[in-house]
């Protein structure tokens, strides 16, 4: 359970300019092939994609690379990834900045009470880890090296925070 001083430091989702529409060609974080490429998007077109982007969007993208392996600290949907890297990466294809760490994920956008009034897209964070929310209770992340990027029951393990960013 988050307390209130916790919900009042939440910071919302910083949104950036949306990467390439290409998938599973070996795209890092940033959901682009080329750096700085997103940069030149403006602030207002990227807030209108993620006013129009819902959290079906997020979990159709997402579910493409399960089967792809996990690293600690990656960054690369194909070549490997970890979870804070998977939701940042994710996420960052929309145009939505995430810092690679879950525990600092865990205060991002806006709370969300409990598993049962959680949407798709929303961030499903656990000590030391964090997933994306499909739906029906169940949850795509990048698991660990054995298993990869997987689905899995959202209630695996004793969940903290619930967050929305769209």
């Amino acid at each position: 359970a988050e307390t209130s001083a916790e919900n009042a430091n939440a910071a919302p989702a910083m949104i950036y300019a949306a990467g390439t529409e290409a998938a599973g060609n070996g795209l890092d974080a940033s959901g682009t092939d080329a750096p700085g490429e997103a940069a030149n998007e403006t602030n207002e077109a990227a807030a209108e994609s993620k006013n129009s982007l819902t959290g079906d969007d997020i979990i159709s993208f997402a579910r493409q690379f399960v089967g792809n392996r996990y690293r600690y600290g990656g960054t690369s949907l194909t070549g490997g990834i970890d979870c804070s890297g998977f939701t940042m990466a994710v996420y960052n294809h929309f145009g939505i900045s995430l810092p690679h760490s879950s525990s600092s994920q865990r205060s991002a956008g806006s709370s969300v009470g409990s598993l049962s009034e959680a949407q798709p897209g929303d961030l499903v964070c656990y000590s030391g880890h964090v997933a994306l929310y499909m739906g029906n209770g169940q949850i795509v992340h990048a698991q660990n090296a054995r298993n990869g990027i997987t689905i899995s029951n959202a209630n695996y393990n004793r969940i903290l925070s619930i967050r929305r960013l769209l």
